[in-house]
């Protein structure tokens, strides 16, 4: 079903008609279709905050979201990527965290190639919940300015083992 343009010239004596239940229930439709569709996709951005500097050969997490991955359902970083933080010496990584492990199959990476790694697999016959992160390492031996370091983004998607 397509999305339909919603009525925005209301008056206080319209009437609800037959056809607007019908594009109000529709577009419903649609944005849940979106939903459904996006589902198994994990979006993550992280920044430094201006108050805060990257220290020198530190590992920081940037973002950090709590999900849920159903039995037989495995989690793979399909893209990463940071903006130039003027040096060729930080690293970005995605990873899972499960107690105090981290699951980083990805590692850190000078570069977004290639990449479709697997991350964590849920092989337990339950859905279980985990956090699921992106960091930064700085391997420059100095800190650098909040100003100077990156965002990064990755792009997580939920695929069957």
């Amino acid at each position: 079903m397509a999305w339909v343009a919603p009525k925005t010239s209301w008056n206080p004596t319209d009437g609800v008609a037959d056809t607007d239940f019908e594009r109000i229930e529709g577009n419903i439709d649609y944005l849940k279709d979106e939903r459904d569709t996006n589902e198994e996709r994990i979006h993550l951005c992280g920044s430094y905050p201006n108050t805060l500097s990257c220290p020198a050969s530190s590992t920081t997490t940037l973002a950090l979201v709590l999900r849920d991955i159903p039995d037989q359902k495995k989690l793979v970083l399909k893209r990463i990527s940071w903006s130039a933080g003027g040096t060729g010496d930080l690293k970005a990584r995605a990873f899972v965290v499960t107690g105090s492990s981290y699951y980083t199959a990805a590692g850190y990476r000078g570069d977004d190639s290639g990449l479709s790694t697997d991350l964590y697999s849920n092989t337990s016959g339950s859905a279980v919940e985990k956090n699921v992160g992106v960091g930064l390492r700085n391997d420059t031996g100095g800190a650098i300015n909040a100003d100077q370091c990156p965002t990064v983004l990755a792009l997580i998607d939920l695929e069957d083992v």
